[in-house]
């Protein structure tokens, strides 16, 4: 992953935080696999047989300062399929606005704000909760998108 990239995902961690107090200081912790990878998480923690753009796991165990995980099915955000390593997203290390991200690059903001959400206790299994989400996914993504 490129510090470019991963300076946008501080960034797009320090606009959740701006309407998210919660996550505080909190880190997030994101691994990329493949479709096939993702498929299999999917089935084993959650019973479903099918591969999806992300999954979200929050921690009680984790070390105090990470609030969960993130696996994101690289397949989806990029053809390139070693281009994405993992790491861990801290809202604090913002040290420099990053350039707009590109069309790869924004579906990844996308996904991480999604999921960074998930690991809130936002969620879409009732009409009401999925607007919910939804409405708060795009005020993250309006301010980032306006503010780099």
């Amino acid at each position: 992953m490129t510090e470019e990239l991963i300076e946008t995902l501080n960034w797009t961690a320090a606009g959740i935080r701006k309407f998210e107090p919660n996550l505080s200081s909190k880190a997030v912790d994101i691994y990329f696999v493949n479709s096939d990878e993702i498929k299999q998480l999917n089935r084993r923690f959650f019973g479903r047989d099918k591969t999806t753009d992300i999954l979200s796991f929050t921690s009680d165990f984790l070390e105090s300062n990470i609030i969960g995980e993130l696996v994101i099915n690289k397949d989806i955000v990029a053809k390139k399929e070693n281009r994405y390593e993992g790491t861990t997203i801290r809202p604090l290390q913002v040290s420099k606005k990053p350039p707009k991200p590109t069309d790869p690059e924004l579906k990844l903001v996308k996904l991480f704000i999604h999921g960074t959400l998930h690991l809130l206790g936002y969620n879409h299994l009732e009409t009401k909760a999925h607007h919910a989400m939804l409405k708060k996914e795009k005020k993250v993504l309006d301010w980032l998108l306006g503010n780099l």
